[in-house]
């Protein structure tokens, strides 16, 4: 709390730290579940601070355009109704740096709209049974890269070719 505030100049009261949330965002899908470092109160509302470390800083134009961090700003909402407004900040422990930015209900209804979407377009591959493999920054992280043509393909496309090896050197 110290930290936030020498860096922010923002007092605050600690709401929550480590705070887990499942909601549901669409009737029938799967629940948006996530992590909430800590969430603080100031004189402007509430602020969803998520810790970085060795990371190199983003700018708040950046943050603000990711769905993780629009999805916990319509969870806050949810969570704390009677507060108007949430804000965000990412905070570079290394560096002792800050990123804040203010969220809009607006962006509610685009993560609405964009997880009612997914959630559609999940039930049509599961109802055809075709999954469409599509490379992506979470490749890394699926169980399922060993049977993935597309992930297998991608990593081949990296390798230089085998002619240009040269093994024991």
């Amino acid at each position: 709390l110290k930290y936030l505030q020498s860096l922010s100049g923002r007092r605050c009261q600690e709401i929550a730290l480590e705070h887990e949330f499942t909601l549901s965002v669409v009737e029938g899908a799967w629940p948006l579940r996530g992590h909430i470092d800590a969430l603080f109160l100031d004189e402007f509302g509430v602020l969803i601070w998520d810790h970085k470390t060795n990371r190199r800083p983003e700018t708040a134009n950046n943050w603000s355009r990711r769905v993780q961090q629009r999805a916990y700003a319509w969870a806050v909402r949810r969570l704390l109704p009677e507060q108007k407004e949430i804000n965000w900040c990412i905070g570079y422990v290394n560096l002792g740096e800050i990123v804040m930015w203010k969220t809009s209900h607006l962006e509610d209804l685009w993560f609405e709209h964009q997880f009612r979407e997914a959630w559609e377009q999940f039930q049509q591959f599961r109802d055809a049974d075709h999954w469409p493999e599509q490379l992506n920054d979470n490749c890394g992280y699926c169980p399922f890269q060993g049977q993935c043509a597309t992930y297998r393909t991608s990593i081949e496309a990296m390798l230089p070719p085998m002619e240009h090896v040269i093994v024991g050197a």
